[in-house]
């Protein structure tokens, strides 16, 4: 996770390349064997409020 963060600071310019981030994680997320169900599911709900969330601050900043 400390990866994405760093990622997740310094590329995406928008919300399509935090959503290209995160569909890579998630891809990463459900083929591996080292998690649980829940833990996959906690941390790509805390992915979704990511990308929610930068959707939601793109869209007030372009109505400015």
């Amino acid at each position: 996770m400390s990866l994405f963060n760093q990622i997740l600071a310094e590329y995406p310019s928008k919300t399509d390349d935090v959503a290209f981030i995160i569909g890579k994680y998630v891809d990463v997320i459900d083929k591996t064997n080292d998690l649980t169900t829940e833990q996959k599911n906690c941390i790509k709900s805390g992915l979704a409020t990511a990308l929610y969330s930068s959707k939601y601050w793109e869209s007030k900043f372009e109505n400015r």
